[in-house]
């Protein structure tokens, strides 16, 4: 016997984390977009190395702290998405 695979393939092996500060992390590849849940912002995330839609997940504004740039394309990119708030801009 042999797993059963949709389009016949076997799927794409996921990528291993990255170790840093002694915690796993993977890749961003893109930010696809945002929204608060609750008081807190949210991303919704592509995984690099991940091909498969199923994989993209929301996570916390602040659990993004390594990839900046990416956060700053997407807004540049969807300038009236939700976006973290700033005192000066509520």
């Amino acid at each position: 016997l042999s797993p059963y695979h949709e389009n016949g393939l076997p799927s794409p092996k996921r990528p291993e984390p990255v170790i840093v500060d002694g915690e796993e992390e993977w890749k961003v590849e893109e930010i696809l977009n945002s929204k608060y849940i609750g008081c807190g912002l949210y991303y919704l995330v592509k995984w690099k190395g991940f091909a498969e839609e199923k994989y993209n997940s929301w996570e916390k504004a602040k659990d993004l702290a390594n990839a900046p740039e990416l956060v700053a394309l997407f807004h540049a990119k969807y300038p009236n998405t939700p976006r973290k708030r700033n005192a000066a801009h509520p």
